[in-house]
């Protein structure tokens, strides 16, 4: 399977034209990529979340840092 004459390993372009590519139907890699964007959001979505709660964390820890009450929400 490997091409005469060379030392690294290669593969000839017939040999490559007889390898088969499944491709799914049309419909299927539609719904792959609506599924690929909404994990893409729900990263997006996240991430604010965890910044959020981070920036909750720091401004509650300042106000402690200044004196101030916290309070149970």
């Amino acid at each position: 399977m490997c091409s005469e004459g060379s030392v690294a390993p290669s593969i000839r372009k017939s040999q490559l034209a007889q390898v088969p590519i499944y491709l799914p139907p049309l419909e299927k890699q539609h719904v792959m990529v609506a599924l690929a964007q909404a994990a893409a959001e729900e990263r997006r979505l996240l991430t604010r979340l965890i910044d959020n709660r981070q920036r909750m964390i720091e401004a509650t820890g300042q106000q402690l840092l200044d004196g101030g009450v916290i309070t149970e929400s």
